[in-house]
Parts: structure tokens; C-alpha cells; sequence
């Protein structure tokens, strides 16, 4: 849980993780279902990619296309693209 730890003190400002769980089978990234100490939302989904970086932006510039036409969760990923 080290890495999940430090990803979510970057993207929350410092909060802890105290509880993850991983979620189904990914076959080119990893998601987690994780309880936070203190964040905009007590329980996110985070999403590791593990291949190529530009899947990520490719999901980014998508949920941004079609945001207002279907109900979705927003993206904390987008600072962390490179």
C-alpha cells in the first residue's frame, strides 16, 4: 500500500489511506477502491496505468467530450499525465 499511500497524499493534500481494496481484473491497468482519511469524498476509485501514459490522456480528453451528455465521475488524474 506504499504507492497507493503516496498517490493519494499528492492528490489530497496530505490524507491517509486507511483502507484499499483492489477492483476486478484490468488487463492494461490496476483500479482500487480507496477509504481516505480526509478528501473532497471518503471513498475514491483510482486508476494506475501501467502501459502507455497516453491511454490516460486519451480517457481524460474523452470524459472531457462527452461530460456534458452522460453522468460521470470527474478526474483527479490529469495533473499527474505526463
Amino acid at each position: 500500500m506504499p504507492v497507493l499511500e503516496q498517490l493519494a497524499r499528492r492528490a489530497f493534500d496530505g490524507c491517509r489511506v486507511l483502507a484499499a481494496e483492489p477492483l476486478g481484473d484490468g488487463l492494461r491497468n490496476s483500479n482500487f477502491r480507496l477509504r481516505l482519511d480526509a478528501a473532497p469524498l471518503p471513498e475514491i476509485a483510482l486508476r494506475i496505468y501501467e502501459h502507455d501514459p497516453s491511454l490516460c490522456q486519451k480517457e481524460i480528453d474523452l470524459g472531457r467530450l462527452v461530460a456534458g451528455a452522460i453522468r460521470m465521475a470527474g478526474s483527479m488524474a490529469s495533473p499527474f499525465v505526463s
